[in-house]
């Protein structure tokens, strides 16, 4: 999918100094750019954002993956594992094609927004679903004579929220007309970041068809009360059967009966 070119910062509305937007990071297989929406003040912003995930709790599996970097010589060659034998834990070194580790997602719960209104400061998660890359772990464990292993996710939820609203934004602005929308997302991106766990949930009830593609992506609109809110749906790692995110990107005065209409999916 060739996405056209914004021409204008889709965060602060500037027409100059632009630079292209993945909408899924790069840094994790995301492939859809959308040309010229940037500004450098607002891309370094949702750099920042998208630093702190990919270099903190997704840098062991986007390593052991082999994910796309702009800097192979930064990559790490050596992979470390807390092994346990016989209850005792031992720190052990192997060669980065001969280890595994794995990308953790947090199963959230409901949007706040469309729930609560945007009232809540946290948000709770209800499980971790974990996507598997590298060798086998019973394989490797074999090998190594060890007998298990002590894995502990590092989870910023807050800062993982950022980054799918920074996502979904990127593609509701360039797959949707958002004329006549009160848009959310680039306020609490650029001004008010410790709202964004108001706007993102898990999509618990989505029922997961097979689907070609490592991430999906979709936008609809979803009605209630008096408002109608634009939503996007973001799988990440869809092959693995993961459950997708959905994040309010804004709304507007409810019209017609309809409670959900699909407007586009892209797989990424």
């Amino acid at each position: 999918m060739k996405l056209q070119p914004a021409n204008r910062c889709i965060y602060c509305g500037v027409t100059e100094g632009l630079t292209d937007e993945h909408v899924i990071p790069y840094a994790l297989w995301g492939t859809l750019v959308y040309p010229k929406a940037s500004c450098r003040r607002c891309a370094q912003v949702t750099s920042d954002i998208e630093r702190k995930i990919l270099r903190g709790e997704m840098l062991g599996g986007r390593t052991i993956g082999k994910a796309p970097t702009r800097h192979p010589k930064r990559r790490f060659k050596v992979h470390q594992q807390r092994l346990k034998y016989n209850g005792v834990e031992r720190m052990v070194r192997s060669r980065v094609d001969e280890s595994f580790d794995f990308i953790f997602l947090p199963i959230l719960e409901g949007l706040d927004i469309i729930d609560g209104m945007g009232t809540r400061d946290g948000i709770k998660v209800l499980g971790l679903e974990t996507v598997h890359f590298g060798v086998d772990v019973e394989e490797y464990l074999m090998r190594a004579g060890a007998n298990g292993v002590t894995i502990e996710p590092l989870l910023d939820i807050h800062t993982l929220c950022l980054l799918l609203i920074k996502i979904g934004f990127c593609y509701a602005a360039a797959t949707t007309n958002l004329d006549g929308w009160e848009i959310f997302s680039p306020d609490i991106i650029l001004n008010n970041p410790k709202s964004a766990c108001r706007y993102v949930g898990s999509d618990i009830t989505f029922s997961k068809p097979v689907v070609e593609g490592r991430h999906q992506l979709g936008c609809f609109e979803w009605s209630r009360e008096e408002w109608t809110f634009l939503i996007t749906r973001i799988w990440l790692f869809s092959g693995s059967a993961t459950t997708p995110y959905i994040t309010v990107i804004g709304r507007r005065p409810k019209t017609g009966e309809g409670m959900v209409k699909t407007l586009n999916h892209s797989s990424d």
